[in-house]
């Protein structure tokens, strides 16, 4: 069984063009090397969705943060500033999940449904932020259209969080495969390169040695045979 795996690796490394132990070596390394280093990448680039989802979950709190604290400050309880500064907040996380950021190495969202979402989610904001200000500023406006329209933002963006969840799973299950693959794949590549490769180094040597043997007795006869005509 194990010579005929051997004998038919052999022939298809010598299909193509692989006919020394040495290229052949080579060869297999360099298929280990790359499923190694496509591991590697799947692992490095999983982590974009997550950084993905994190904004825009934080954006999600932030939308009702700007709520409550709009009525807090025309309350007296809270400054101006927090409330500024959270609408900041906000603008920043759209900013970077719309546009990206390559500086920082931020990249924008693909997914299409989300992108759709989340213009929708601007266009909102641009009224709920403006009527968060004028609140806090003591203006007297409808509470529950103001409201209303914040939860709207609420759903929008619970809704953005459920689709760049599922894509990232969807996502990490075919990284996940694909590691597994490449694994499998090396693993495979280290038992062919046992039996294929030492063991048909190993057979080559013992011939050799005993051929040697017969030579140092002084029997010239006996001729190194090879089942192959290009050795």
């Amino acid at each position: 069984m194990t010579d005929a795996i051997s004998h038919s690796i052999q022939r298809l490394l010598r299909a193509l063009g692989l006919r020394s132990i040495n290229a052949q070596f080579f060869f297999s390394y360099c298929l280990i090397f790359c499923c190694a280093a496509l591991t590697a990448a799947v692992l490095f680039f999983s982590e974009q969705d997550a950084s993905q989802i994190d904004r825009a979950g934080a954006q999600r709190m932030l939308s009702q943060k700007v709520t409550k604290e709009a009525l807090l400050v025309a309350q007296g309880v809270l400054p101006m500033a927090e409330l500024e500064a959270s609408i900041s907040r906000f603008n920043e996380a759209q900013r970077l999940l719309i546009e990206g950021d390559a500086r920082q190495g931020i990249a924008p969202i693909s997914h299409p449904k989300a992108q759709q979402d989340l213009a929708r989610v601007a266009r909102l904001w641009q009224d709920v932020s403006a009527d968060a200000l004028q609140i806090a500023s003591g203006k007297a406006l409808d509470l529950a259209a103001f409201n209303q329209a914040s939860l709207e933002v609420l759903k929008q963006m619970h809704q953005i969080v459920g689709e760049l969840s599922a894509d990232a799973n969807a996502t990490a299950q075919q990284q996940l495969w694909l590691a597994l693959g490449s694994t499998v794949l090396i693993l495979i590549l280290v038992v062919l390169g046992r039996v294929a490769g030492m063991g048909w180094l190993m057979n080559r040597i013992s011939q050799l040695r005993e051929c040697l043997e017969k030579v140092a007795e002084g029997d010239f006869s006996r001729a190194l045979n090879t089942p192959y005509n290009d050795d």
